[in-house]
């Protein structure tokens, strides 16, 4: 029992670290856990250990190093109750997701989904789903990940607590901006914010600021915008992530553009393109060097644009299945050259941009 007690203290000043965004100390901490947990062969110790080294790991925009610290998790627990464990399944899945590995993610989420009781956790199958649905949605399958969060409107996730409930809908939100659908988009990121700041989840409530900040700005919303921007920043507070910073960045940069403000978002853009730049997220890389090269354009800095819109497109290419990305970058930069005179040119990004677009 005092091995037990120990184990749960660390544990608990781990998860107390991490809550503080005191990452250095906690990773410190779990690695001295994970050791004793390796020469004692103690393989649970050692999975909860691997899963909050990767949970430091992605905060920090390490997404490398957390998928290979969540797959410890994974092979050490022997594939643990993903009733127990759902934020192991949601957080690999999503990694893997973003590097690509569609296949993975989607078959590591229905592994788990199958596994889950029937009459169990209900909140446990809406965030897996919610997962799914983020999967199939980066895989370019949307009418999949579409017909999966109607289901679960339908199936009655209005009936569950606020957290999830804002999860359903933020999902739905977060598709909505892939597939250009704003107006949709706005309306269920409002219900999640209701739904995290009813459930006094502050930390996902940010999130859902700058989500449907995002989807204001695309739809010219910019006033409304910047108040969600705002409260989002104060919400993230001073210890904010490397990441959050960087998607903070980019729309603050974007609502200063379009408030005509062009040296302020280059100066924001540029702030952005600091913090994202040695992080695994080259599609949020390749919006800040948009954001960058068309406020570069405003100024008349047109050398600096073309290499900030050149940039923007070779990041975007970088990304796997997040062909919006990469369709926007195509077409910015064919605009640019289209201004500049250089008709031939402008012509093949604009083609490149309708091609991934119809497909």
């Amino acid at each position: 029992m005092a091995d037990a007690g120990i184990r749960d203290e660390r544990l608990s000043e781990a998860s107390l670290l991490i809550g503080l965004q005191e990452y250095d100390r906690a990773d410190e901490l779990l690695r001295a856990v994970v050791a004793d947990a390796d020469r004692s062969g103690d393989n649970e110790l050692a999975s909860i250990g691997y899963e909050a080294l990767g949970t430091i790991a992605t905060r920090q925009g390490r997404e490398e190093q957390a998928r290979a610290a969540l797959e410890l998790a994974l092979e050490r627990g022997d594939w643990p109750d993903p009733a127990q464990r759902m934020q192991l399944y949601f957080e690999l899945a999503r990694i893997l997701s973003f590097a690509g590995d569609f296949e993975r993610a989607i078959g590591l989420l229905e592994g788990a989904l199958e596994r889950l009781d029937p009459d169990g956790e209900a909140d446990v199958r809406v965030v897996l789903t919610v997962a799914l649905s983020y999967a199939y949605d980066d895989a370019g399958q949307t009418g999949r990940a579409n017909e999966m969060l109607a289901n679960l409107l339908r199936s009655g996730a209005q009936e569950l607590d606020a957290t999830s409930r804002g999860r359903v809908h933020y999902a739905i939100a977060r598709l909505a901006l892939s597939r250009g659908r704003l107006d949709q988009g706005v309306e269920h990121g409002e219900k999640a914010i209701d739904a995290f700041r009813e459930a006094g989840e502050e930390y996902m409530l940010a999130n859902s600021l700058l989500l449907t900040a995002n989807l204001l700005l695309d739809n010219s919303s910019t006033t409304a915008a910047g108040d969600m921007l705002r409260e989002a920043r104060a919400l993230y507070g001073p210890k904010i992530g490397a990441v959050d910073l960087g998607f903070l960045l980019v729309e603050e940069a974007h609502y200063h553009l379009q408030m005509g403000d062009a040296g302020q978002a280059a100066e924001l853009a540029r702030d952005a393109v600091e913090a994202l730049a040695h992080l695994s997220v080259p599609s949020e890389l390749a919006d800040a060097y948009l954001v960058l090269a068309r406020a570069y354009e405003e100024l008349g800095e047109m050398d600096r644009a073309e290499r900030a819109y050149g940039a923007a497109v070779d990041c975007a290419k970088r990304t796997e299945g997040f062909t919006r990305e990469l369709s926007r970058a195509y077409r910015w930069y064919g605009k640019f050259l289209r201004r500049q005179g250089r008709d031939e040119a402008a012509l093949e990004m604009l083609e490149l941009a309708a091609e991934l677009e119809m497909r």
